[in-house]
């Protein structure tokens, strides 16, 4: 038996609803919920003694429930002269004085200020089909109704699946009628049969009526629990509110229904007091185990590194402790967390809907590294013109301090990192006073230490290192890459191209970029720069992209698109040295056909082109040798070309070892090994 219209215009008409009820019969239909969800929230907002307008009935056993609990000054009209007839007749014998009336709430025959409650239990859903001028209007005559017959302080209960057009012509129309108002989500506790259809979560709007006073704080709140009502500045932070909900019940639904898996899901919760996130769950499944469900909870600071930052870091850790699911919690920045069992308190009852199918009777442990929550200290926040708003934090990893520059619209991703360490700064009598300075030997990124390990292409990398190496480095970040290159290589002159005057500030003032005689900023756009050196030929020995795209819609990660056309590259090779390399930081995020017309584009262009994928990142390093060396057969002879790149792998550490950290040294060689022929 078909019982849904044809289309949602249906649902306002009454024609629909006289046939809807004639083939429903005498059984209830609960669109919203059962008494026993609602109850809760009725009883919070609706006392006994109250007189109670019910709207747009139906068949619902909602007013009978409530008369049965005592509320006994009850009215409910419907349009439908069936459904009404059908209440009567079900209700006039154990409860004679549950009144039921037809009636179209749109022009009610109540006088003014009759009742201290009007509860709408979907009525307003069946009616609001669009947001066509003509639906409006007739929602229009129907709020207004509502006011009319509504005494001041009286309330609004309007039971809803909130879908946009309805919340937002909601709450715009009360919120401009001055009325304080107030969401719950109704709790469903059934459990989601397999293969059954998503079904949208129920909320609860309890709109107060007061009268209009020009200039009075408008009032917005949203109840997680019933206990737990938290104030939000702003009618869109209420929308934002509603929206984490609604997506938090499809994650749920996805989840529970065997047929999903929990691989890469990830749900935000929000507090309405901050548009940011206060957590990030992702749900990880992994393969059957006795261990059904935990939670691992990110030390603050660490949530882009590779183990908890990406999929395949995630998937990692499952397997490592276990569990047939698992669920990863990230904190945010925005926010202040006072220890480890502030969380685990927040989220205890939350989480728990996200466990998988019978998940035990044991308590489900909260996993982390340690017993703290760790430390991320925020100094610094600017704008960018061309990224925009970023932020500069430093965060303790395990004893150890770094400093970690994030722009904020791309904030899962870190776009520079530095290790601080204590530096001795004066003494005075005994005392020995100590500061915090950027180490200028770390490298963070697997994909800067394979950018340097790509020197060891040129052949005679030990005389060039004697007269002088020159480099040009395309985009800047927060300078690591120059700052290092300076270090092991002082004698290297480098030239930096960045157009983001900010980037530059960043750099000098908060990652230990000073420019120099051999670190010189070229402040200007990268295709411009290159055009100029043109007129140069075969000057550079080294020039590396490591420019990010700022098209963040694009599979391309890095570099912009223009920066792998033929005719930029031929320009690139022009201004190489005959030992010369182009350094290129690839990310294709698994784009294989993008991937593939770069990788062609620079092969027609170097003929000689080998790459470095990296294990931990989702970056590759693409090394590109100048045309006019590649053009000699015997650079092609893979055993003379293993034989040099060992010699000058050597040579590099034997220069590194004074200059930096021993595990440097070795990451070059681990960069030589696995290279791939393009």
């Amino acid at each position: 038996m078909n019982l849904l219209p044809k289309s949602s215009d249906e649902f306002g008409s009454s024609d629909y609803w006289e046939g809807f009820f004639k083939k429903r019969g005498d059984k209830s239909f609960e669109w919203y919920g059962e008494y026993n969800q609602l109850c809760g929230i009725i009883h919070k907002y609706v006392k006994v003694t109250d007189k109670i307008l019910m709207v747009g009935c139906g068949n619902s056993d909602l007013s009978a429930n409530m008369y049965d609990v005592g509320y006994k000054d009850l009215t409910s009209i419907d349009i439908s002269d069936v459904a009404i007839r059908q209440m009567i007749q079900k209700n006039h014998s154990q409860r004679p004085d549950l009144q039921f009336i037809q009636m179209d709430m749109k022009q009610m025959e109540f006088r003014d200020d009759l009742y201290n409650v009007v509860v709408d239990k979907g009525t307003l859903d069946a009616i609001l089909t669009d947001a066509s001028e003509a639906v409006l209007w007739e929602v229009d005559k129907m709020f207004a109704e509502i006011s009319r017959v509504l005494k001041v302080g009286g309330r609004y209960l309007c039971i809803s699946l909130a879908q946009d057009h309805i919340i937002n012509k909601l709450l715009t129309y009360f919120s401009k009628e001055g009325w304080p108002i107030c969401v719950h989500r109704l709790d469903d506790e059934s459990d989601v049969k397999p293969g059954e259809q998503f079904k949208l979560p129920v909320f609860v709007f309890i709109l107060t009526k007061f009268r209009r006073m020009p200039n009075a704080p408008k009032i917005f709140e949203v109840a997680y629990t019933e206990d737990q009502v938290e104030r939000v500045e702003a009618l869109d932070d209420m929308k934002k509110s509603v929206k984490a909900l609604q997506h938090y019940a499809l994650v749920r639904h996805n989840l529970q229904n065997k047929n999903q898996s929990g691989k890469h899901l990830s749900v935000s919760l929000y507090s309405p007091t901050i548009t940011a996130p206060r957590y990030t769950l992702y749900v990880v499944d992994g393969e059957r185990s006795m261990n059904k469900f935990a939670i691992f909870i990110i030390p603050q600071g660490r949530e882009n590194e590779w183990l908890f930052g990406t999929d395949m870091g995630r998937d990692h850790l499952s397997k490592t402790v276990n569990f047939e699911r698992l669920l990863v919690v990230a904190t945010h920045r925005e926010h202040k967390y006072d220890n480890m069992e502030q969380i685990k308190s927040e989220l205890s009852a939350k989480v728990m809907e996200l466990a998988p199918r019978n998940p035990g009777k044991a308590k489900v442990p909260f996993l982390s590294i340690g017993d703290d929550i760790g430390r991320r200290t925020v100094k610094h926040e600017g704008n960018s013109i061309d990224t925009g708003d970023y932020v500069i934090e430093d965060v303790d990893v395990d004893s150890e301090v770094f400093r970690r520059l994030y722009f904020k619209n791309n904030p899962s991703t870190c776009q520079s990192e530095a290790k601080l360490v204590k530096a001795v700064v004066k003494k005075k009598r005994a005392k020995v006073f100590t500061k915090l300075i950027v180490d200028p030997t770390y490298l963070a990124f697997q994909i800067h230490v394979a950018m340097v390990a790509g020197l060891a292409f040129m052949e005679d990398f030990q005389k060039i290192i004697e007269e002088g190496l020159d480099i040009s480095i395309l985009g800047l970040g927060g300078g690591c890459l120059p700052r290092y290159l300076n270090t092991v290589y002082p004698k290297a002159t480098i030239d930096i191209v960045e157009k983001d005057v900010a980037m530059l500030t960043v750099a000098e003032d908060w990652f230990g970029m000073k420019p120099s005689e051999f670190i010189r900023p070229n402040m200007c756009d990268a295709l411009d720069y290159i055009e100029r050196l043109t007129h140069e030929v075969g000057r550079k020995h080294i020039v590396m992209l490591d420019i990010d795209n700022k098209d963040t819609k694009s599979a391309l990660v890095s570099p912009p698109i223009l920066f792998m056309q033929k005719d930029f590259l031929k320009k690139v090779d022009s201004i190489l040295h005959p030992q010369g390399l182009f350094i290129v930081n690839l990310s294709c995020q698994g784009d294989a056909r993008l991937r593939s017309e770069i990788i062609a584009n620079i092969r027609a262009v170097f003929k000689l082109v080998f790459n470095k994928q990296m294990v931990d990142e989702s970056n590759e390093v693409i090394y590109a040798i100048s045309s006019r060396r590649a053009s000699c057969q015997d650079t092609l002879d893979e055993n003379k070309l293993g034989k040099n790149l060992q010699r000058s792998v050597k040579i590099l550490q034997d220069l590194i070892k004074t200059r930096s950290e021993s595990g440097a040294q070795q990451a070059l060689v681990t960069m030589m090994e696995g290279l791939e022929i393009l």
